[in-house]
């Protein structure tokens, strides 16, 4: 009986140890950042390769961004106290899903005002074509009327003087 015991035991200490020792998905931090010295120091001894650092910091600063679009503080310490209520007691998981969130709202308001911008462009381009061409078939048919009054082969002019030998040309100033 006390080997079956001793044996249970020594599996259940077996068991512990192995689960002691089982990895932890990094994502599954919890940040602390009641304050900007906790935070600190939770990202100094914070796991995971450098590229999740990176991520961290980038959400980071994809949420400030957010808060002041959405104008829920302004002032760098005011934007930094609303971004620690914000990730404060979250896992690293959620704090990045918000970053990437924030990112996607942000890229997607850029989309659409460029979409808005491009559009315009695009009218304007169109006007200005429009405004082109009927220029130069203003020109064209300008052109026609001046040919239609030249004096044809063997017709005499009314009175000497009267035209002009030559058209008229503009000189721009500063020519």
């Amino acid at each position: 009986m006390h080997a079956h015991l001793a044996r249970v035991g020594f599996l259940l200490l077996v068991g512990l140890i192995l689960a002691g020792c089982q990895r932890v998905d990094p994502l599954d931090q919890v940040v602390i950042a009641p304050s900007p010295v906790r935070l600190n120091m939770w990202k100094s001894r914070m796991e995971g390769p450098p590229s999740l650092r990176q991520d961290f910091e980038a959400a980071l600063q994809e949420i400030r961004y957010g808060i002041m679009m959405d104008r829920t503080a302004s002032g760098s310490e005011a934007v930094d106290q609303a971004l620690r209520a914000m990730v404060d007691g979250r896992t690293l998981r959620q704090v990045l899903r918000r970053g990437y969130s924030e990112r996607l709202l942000r890229l997607e308001s850029e989309l659409e005002s460029y979409n808005t911008s491009a559009a315009y462009v695009a009218e304007k381009r169109e006007q200005h074509q429009d405004r082109l061409r009927a220029l130069q078939e203003k020109i064209l048919l300008t052109k026609e009327q001046v040919q239609e009054l030249e004096p044809k082969p063997g017709e005499s002019r009314i009175k000497k003087g009267d035209e002009p030998d030559e058209m008229p040309v503009r000189v721009k100033p500063g020519a």
